[in-house]
């Protein structure tokens, strides 16, 4: 039988098995579902706002919310009112913060590893490519 399945099903279930390594994986240094999103991005803009960081990693304002909240409670981050609007925090990396992270980027290396460890660098940089412009088809859809 013909393989019927689309690029999106693939992506889908690349996605959650990702997931779910990492939800695994992550657990033992505090991080849960999801959290380790919000904080490798707060280490590419240190002072991000809660409402740029919920657009860098598509979620709703709440949902960043209590991952904020969570992060802070666990010491990664804290938090300082934005010295220009005052309704704004700004989002900073702990030392703590940074130590966990360096054990964020080695298990998605580890994933990455398995995942895509037997292409060769023609095949990643294609893969890469044509993923970029599939992102790029879905800008504000």
């Amino acid at each position: 039988m013909e393989d019927t399945w689309t690029p999106g099903r693939y992506i889908s279930l690349i996605y959650r098995k990702c997931q779910l390594y990492l939800d695994r994986v992550l657990a033992r240094h505090g991080l849960g579902k999801g959290l380790y999103l919000s904080l490798m991005e707060i280490s590419r803009e240190e002072g991000i706002n809660q409402k740029t960081l919920s657009e860098r990693v598509v979620l709703d304002e709440a949902s960043v919310t209590r991952s904020v909240r969570k992060l802070v409670q666990r010491n990664f981050i804290d938090i300082s009112k934005d010295p220009q609007d005052g309704r704004a925090n700004q989002l900073f990396l702990t030392s703590r913060g940074r130590g966990v992270l360096v054990k964020v980027k080695e298990h998605l290396d580890d994933w990455d590893a398995m995942a895509i460890g037997h292409f060769s660098g023609e095949e990643r940089a294609t893969l890469i490519q044509l993923l970029k412009k599939m992102e790029s088809n879905l800008q504000d859809k």
